[in-house]
């Protein structure tokens, strides 16, 4: 399902103060001719891909791993992706896919379209208050606006993070 600009409440849950600043941000950065880097679309798919062996867990065994993968696009074009991914659903975990895919097209996804995906840690906290719980889903979505900050400003994430930890992958 994809999310368009209908519906939606902006600024219903930030205080006044956070919203004179954010005029004002706005206000500067139109001075020095930046625009904003706004959410255009938000969209979902849940994806079940089979196991080349069963992972036996006590309550079920699981015979396919469900993903949540949540695509972002900016008004620029860029496209940034995230993803889940809950192994036996909620047997392990209050989240399932479904219910993740529901959060974010119902409940986050319609609330961040038109705002500035630069701002990823206000959005993290707006998201917050949308939503309590819901890790995973809220998870998939920040993960796809770091994807989509990083493919704007052309740097990959870990940069965006403070640069690499190591130049060699450990593997055991």
């Amino acid at each position: 399902e994809t999310l368009g600009a209908q519906g939606i409440v902006e600024g219903s849950a930030i205080g006044m103060g956070d919203a004179i600043k954010n005029s004002r941000r706005e206000r500067r950065r139109r001075r020095k001719g930046e625009t904003a880097m706004k959410i255009k679309k938000i969209s979902t798919i849940v994806v079940d891909i089979p196991l080349t062996r069963p992972h036996v867990m006590s309550l079920m065994t699981v015979k396919e791993v469900n993903y949540l993968f949540v695509r972002i696009e900016g008004e620029n074009g860029a496209v940034g992706w995230g993803e889940t991914s809950i192994l036996g659903g909620p047997t392990w975990s209050e989240e399932s896919v479904e219910s993740c895919a529901a959060v974010v097209n119902k409940y986050v996804g319609p609330h961040l379209i038109g705002r500035d995906f630069e701002r990823i840690e206000e959005l993290r906290h707006f998201m917050e208050t949308l939503v309590r719980g819901n890790h995973f889903a809220l998870a998939a979505v920040e993960l796809a606006l770091w994807d989509l900050l990083g493919k704007t400003r052309g740097l990959p994430v870990y940069d965006l993070l403070g640069g690499k930890c190591r130049d060699k992958e450990i593997i055991d």
